[in-house]
């Protein structure tokens, strides 16, 4: 996770607190867990600490974006111009958005098993 973001314009409730991910969405990630795994933190705390901390739900850009252009005059004076290209980074709903969501699910077809 690099940030949180709010996006709430684009996503309504569930956009708020999104993480912005390291990496991009690719097509058909959507609904993917974003896991969180610390072993060391786990191993000194005698916890377990891997989880589901948020799902993809979009990237927060659809284009390659330059961010970067060099120009170079090469030995024989001609121009030379290095593009570089930025990824999207996927967005990711946060898990706190999808809780209470389980928690209601969970909770609503427990007495249909009993």
């Amino acid at each position: 996770m690099t940030r949180t973001v709010d996006v709430s314009d684009r996503f309504g409730p569930a956009g708020e607190n999104a993480m912005e991910l390291s990496f991009p969405a690719l097509m058909g990630a959507s609904g993917a867990p974003v896991m969180f795994n610390e072993l060391l933190l786990a191993s000194r705390m005698g916890k377990h600490t891997m989880g589901i901390v948020g799902v993809i739900i979009a990237n927060a850009s659809y284009h390659l974006l330059p961010t970067q252009i060099a120009s170079v005059l090469t030995d024989d004076n001609k121009l030379y111009e290095e593009v570089r290209f930025m990824l999207p980074q996927a967005l990711a709903v946060s898990v706190k958005h999808l809780r209470p969501m389980y928690d209601r699910a969970m909770n609503a077809g427990a007495g249909q098993y009993s």
